[in-house]
Formats: structure tokens, sequence, C-alpha cells
């Protein structure tokens, strides 16, 4: 395989979308593996300077048949939720059988390099409330753990067991990720919650934020000088939930959440 070509997985959600974007802009040559039922508005105009291989990370084969001439993967595709009881199924079957499915389809046929999109969740929890986390982090069990959180640390064991069989591949584990996107997805939907005063309270603690464009950056950025096997973090800056809700708030001409959960 001489010339590139790039598949990217999730490619018309929130991230995914500003990735193809990105890409296109820069004059890369990009196929998308989608179902037939996903929305294209996130791509704009990117969708018509695109191939479509149409299909699904949980089904093996049209994983395979959409890496044909495929020199470069970036495995976008993920579902979010929180592990109710009509989700933790889902988690396992895309996040981790569908990681699987992209890995060893890569693997097959002998892409070049693949960038996984991992999250920091994956990366477990501190042993105490201020310590701090970074790429080595090793994975603790804990009752802590959302299912959300399970499913992506066993689909980067699964990128891992890949690597050893003989694939190039790096991981990114993006903060909680902010930017434009559908109503009632993502982070979008805690502003909208805000705007319409369903809100109520904001959480204790904080987290690390960052913007949708620069995690696309940074996943570029991986594919090109990341080292094979390795983490890394794509943040922003560490905030309080109340600054980020009082930001927001502000933003929208809202008040802010009138208490703070213990």
């Amino acid at each position: 395989m001489s010339e590139r070509l790039t598949l990217v997985t999730g490619a018309t959600g929130f991230l995914g979308a500003t990735l193809v974007q990105q890409l296109v802009d820069a004059g890369e040559a990009v196929r998308i593996l989608r179902r037939s039922s996903s929305l294209l508005d996130l791509l704009g105009d990117a969708a018509n300077a695109i191939e479509h291989a149409l299909g699904d990370v949980t089904d093996f084969a049209s994983v395979r048949a959409a890496m044909d001439d495929i020199t470069h993967v970036y495995h976008a595709a993920a579902f979010i939720g929180f592990g109710g009881k009509n989700e933790a199924e889902r988690l396992m079957q895309v996040n981790v059988g569908g990681t699987a499915n992209v890995a060893d389809a890569a693997r097959e046929a002998g892409v070049e390099r693949l960038v996984h999109v991992s999250s920091i969740a994956a990366l477990g929890r501190t042993l105490h409330p201020q310590g701090v986390i970074d790429e080595t982090a090793v994975w603790r069990s804990s009752k802590a753990n959302t299912a959300y959180a399970v499913s992506k640390h066993r689909a980067e064991m699964e990128v891992q067991r890949a690597i050893a069989e003989g694939l190039d591949a790096v991981l990114v584990n993006p903060a909680l990720i902010f930017g434009p996107g559908r109503s009632g997805e993502n982070t979008l939907e805690i502003a909208e919650k805000l705007r319409d005063g369903t809100l109520p309270a904001s959480a204790s603690g904080g987290t690390c934020v960052v913007d949708v464009a620069d995690v696309a950056a940074g996943m570029q950025a991986a594919m090109a000088w990341g080292t094979t096997g390795e983490r890394y973090l794509l943040g922003g800056e560490n905030l309080p939930w109340t600054t980020i809700l009082n930001t927001l708030a502000d933003a929208l001409g809202v008040a802010p959440p009138r208490y703070t959960l213990p």
C-alpha cells in the first residue's frame, strides 16, 4: 500500500466528525465506517468529500471490508452510557467487542497504524481524592468505577492484545470534551439542561475539560508521532464543577445551580 487512505469509525459523532473535517481540510483521503441510519449533519460539507462504507463495529465482516486499501485508522466509535439495565450489555458489545473487531481487522488488513480513542475514565481512580492520575496509571477494580469506565478499560486491553499480535497502535485518553454538537448529546446536554433550568445542583469536585478541536488535533499528533502501545492524555484544564457550570451559566445568561451535591 502506497497511497494514504484513512478510515475513521464513529465519524458521524461529536468527536469523529470534527476529526474528519480536519483531515479533509488537510487534504487527506478519508473513508468512514457508518451505519445506514447515521445522521450526517455534523460532517457538514465533508460528507461529500469522503468515502462511505456501511457497517457496524460490532459486525466483523463489515469492519474488515471497510479496511480494504486502508493505511491508517482512527477508532472513535463508542457507546456512552452510565451502565443502566438497558445499557450495560451495549457498552460491552460496542466498546469492547467493537474495539476487538476494529483492532483485529486492522491487523489482518496490514494497516500501518491505528489510533484508538479511549477515555480518562479508562485510567480508573486514584487511591485518595487529592491524588493525581497520569498515563502510567494502573487500573484498580472498584465499585466506584462506572460500567462505561470498565468497558473503556477492557477496550484498551483489546488494543494491547492486538499490539502484542503485531498491530501498530497508539491510545489517546481525552478528558471531558466540550464543543458544538448535536442537541441532547454529549456535553451539550449539560448546557441545555442548565439553560432550561433542569439542572438544579452542581456536583462536588471537578474534572478535566478539553475542546473537541484540540482532541481531534491530538489524535493526529498521536498518529504522526506517538509511540506504539503508549497512552496520551488529551486534556485542557482541571476545573471544579462549580466553575464549569458558572461559566456556562454566564455565557447563557441564566442563573447557576443553587446547590452543590456533597
